[in-house]
């Protein structure tokens, strides 16, 4: 019927059915109460002698009219007068993406200027929108640089704050997003390190880790790899951090295990780990049961090598064992706390050693060498400074424990001590600095070692003591006197060394100077024999490094 031209005939079912909401009608249900609906949609209509009358009540039916708008809509998007749904919300993200990215990115820049200049991301307060003007608390770096970026010129992350003050919670610069960019640049530079050893090189590495205690007191593994970065003109070694890993179980199976599984889910065939180098801890070094000796059982080309810069720390801390060097040291760690713990103190040093560049004293640290030298060094720089301040507070009524300090520095035994400190830490000390170097290699650290060896003994074997009289001559100006003296002894002394001397020369001499060289050399020969030793095996193996008897010695 052209009256009706949603109307269908259908031979196979012998009936009329409404072809629009057949196919448009969607779920079939409709009418008051949503009833399931009948003829001319589920079912054919037969019933010709109420046609008219049906078709009619069919027609202006709600569910028949958004069938026929559903219908219109589909014909006009199929012929192209219209845009469908799903185009017009593409097209609007693809307008809206481009400044969603770079409101993001003004984020993800900030947070990794923050990780640059190693400054901390959050404040006192957090909490509440993000504007334009200055809050009245401290909401933390990463805030501040983002009202700071906004004011001054990136207009994308301006209107992003304008507009979001309202809501909280769609500015994405909450902790929980900040941690989220974080792990996801730590991510990207994990997978570039590992893409590094992987393709850059040719795939061999050395782990090295060693557990501590955070400031959580929660104990963590850092992860790091040595490795070869063929990618440049000339191949570079290279050092990267990896992770920290919370361990709980500290023991040498755990920590082995640990260390094994870490690496190779991050991809890397521990076929062609060659290296381990840890402390010397026993959990960590244990040639039986410690982790290197566990993983070697497993991997027996990943030699152990034990941390060069750790071992110098042992051989100055061992060689400490001289008596007065020990002693030395600890009156040199408590005066320096006096003056850096007393605002006053710090004040008349500052003003007692006047336009001098270095006027403040510098912290010794127990466990790096190169800390140790500059606490050394700086104190005998301006060790008259020191005692005039000393001076100054004591006098003034200030405070009495500065007599004490003043009573140990104008003793003779103390100064010789710090001078010959401070003549053997000056070697040692550029050794030091080498250690710390990415790129430096097994046969440089045997080469320094050897050279420091071989420069002490020269001084231990010198007839004519020039190194030992020159320490005494800078004694006698520091004390401001042309006589040197030697500490009262008695038949059983149990503090210090006793050994008889003709002289005061010879008794520091014979009790200080080369006690505290022997020990240093011994020291020095025992910590890195074991280098040595594994330098001469890779020379055997290249043309380049063969010697006469085809072995390296520290002699």
């Amino acid at each position: 019927m052209a009256q009706y031209n949603w109307l269908v005939y259908t031979d196979y079912l012998q009936g009329a059915l409404c072809k629009v909401c057949v196919l448009f009608g969607g779920s079939g249900f409709g009418g008051p109460g949503q009833q399931q609906l009948g003829a001319l949609v589920k079912k054919p209509f037969t019933d010709w002698k109420h046609a008219t009358e049906t078709f009619e009540k069919h027609e202006k039916a709600e569910y028949h009219q958004f069938a026929v708008e559903k219908a219109e809509g589909f014909f006009s998007v199929m012929s192209g007068k219209n845009q469908n749904v799903i185009e017009a919300i593409s097209t609007e993200d693809q307008n809206i993406a481009p400044e969603n990215r770079k409101k993001l990115t003004a984020l993800v820049e900030t947070v990794i200027l923050c990780g640059h200049q190693e400054i901390a991301l959050r404040g006192d307060c957090e909490g509440g929108p993000l504007g334009l003007t200055e809050p009245l608390h401290n909401d933390g770096n990463f805030r501040a640089l983002l009202q700071y970026r906004a004011r001054f010129g990136d207009e994308a992350l301006k209107s992003h704050l304008q507009t979001q003050t309202s809501d909280s919670r769609f500015m994405y610069t909450s902790p929980s997003i900040e941690n989220e960019i974080v792990e996801l640049c730590g991510n990207s530079v994990q997978e570039s390190v590992i893409r590094r050893i992987k393709n850059k090189g040719p795939g061999y590495f050395s782990v090295l880790a060693d557990e501590t205690q955070d400031s959580s007191r929660q104990q963590q593994l850092s992860l790091c790899v040595h490795y070869l970065d063929s990618s440049c003109k000339k191949s570079i070694v290279r050092e990267d951090f990896i992770e920290f890993i919370l361990v709980e179980d500290l023991s040498a199976s755990a920590l082995a295990t640990t260390i094994m599984e870490r690496l190779t889910s991050h991809g890397l065939d521990l076929e062609m780990m060659v290296g381990q180098g840890y402390d010397g801890a026993a959990v960590m070094s244990g040639h039986l049961k410690g982790v290197r000796a566990l993983i070697s059982e497993q991997y027996p080309k990943a030699h152990f090598i034990h941390c060069a810069a750790h071992g110098l720390n042992f051989v100055l801390a061992h060689s400490s064992e001289v008596a007065m060097i020990r002693n030395c040291i600890g009156m040199v760690k408590n005066i320096i706390n006096f003056f850096r713990q007393s605002s006053l103190g710090n004040t008349v040093l500052k003003r007692t050693v006047g336009e001098n560049v270095h006027s403040q004293l510098v912290s010794l640290c127990e466990t790096g060498p190169t800390e140790k030298h500059k606490a050394v060094s700086r104190f005998v720089e301006i060790f008259n400074a020191i005692v005039e301040a000393l001076y100054t507070l004591g006098n003034d009524g200030r405070d009495s424990q500065a007599f004490q300090f003043i009573h140990s520095l104008e003793n003779c035994q103390f100064v010789i001590s710090l001078l010959i400190l401070n003549k053997v830490f000056s070697y040692t000390s550029s050794f030091n600095v080498a250690l710390q170097t990415v790129s430096i290699n097994l046969n440089e650290v045997y080469t320094h070692a050897k050279t420091i060896i071989e420069a002490l003994e020269a001084i231990r074997s010198d007839a004519s003591d020039a190194v030992f009289y020159s320490i005494i001559e800078k004694a006698k100006n520091l004390l401001g006197t042309t006589e040197i003296k030697a500490p009262l002894l008695v038949s059983k002394q149990t503090c210090e060394s006793n050994v008889p001397a003709s002289t005061p020369e010879q008794y520091y001499k014979i009790n200080i100077f080369y006690p505290f060289l022997d020990h240093v050399i011994e020291e020095l020969k025992a910590r890195f024999a074991s280098h040595a030793n594994i330098v001469g095996n890779l020379q055997i193996l290249v043309p380049g490094f063969f010697i006469d008897d085809g072995a390296c010695h520290l002699q």
